[in-house]
């Protein structure tokens, strides 16, 4: 887990690579109590059920991408795979913009606004680190 010091407190960042949600909420849930951020890669869904992200936990919101070689009339049919998500508690909406024109289906980002100086930028890929970046002024 990645901690970042804000100003008044910490942000924890986790990772996981969940190789599909089927399953997986108990250990979700797990990681969400103690996430403020949370990268997920292989979430496998299609790009009709990225609505679920914002289902898996009353506290937290996000956004996603899925993978551009699942196509929609096969939903159903062949299974999903890859995909990424950020997601992050819904106290950090105000602070957290999502770069959604950036990217590919292989990594996702956000925009953390720490102050009106310096923004963190996270981003979450398809090899479960997240990268962060901050801008420092000249």
């Amino acid at each position: 887990m990645l901690m970042m010091e804000l100003a008044r407190g910490t942000l924890n960042i986790s990772a996981w690579n969940s190789r599909g949600l089927g399953a997986a909420a108990p250990y979700l849930d797990k990681l969400m109590k103690t996430a403020d951020v949370l990268c997920v890669s292989e979430h496998q869904l299609y790009e009709c059920e990225l609505g679920r992200l914002n289902q898996l936990h009353h506290d937290f919101t996000g956004y996603g991408k899925s993978s551009t070689s699942l196509k929609p009339e096969n939903y159903g049919k062949v299974p999903g795979h890859c995909g990424v998500a950020i997601l992050w508690n819904k106290a950090l909406s105000p602070c957290i913009r999502p770069l959604q024109t950036i990217g590919t289906d292989r990594f996702c980002a956000v925009e953390v606004l720490l102050d009106q100086q310096r923004p963190l930028y996270i981003q979450c890929g398809h090899d479960q680190v997240p990268t962060l970046y901050l801008l420092c002024s000249p």
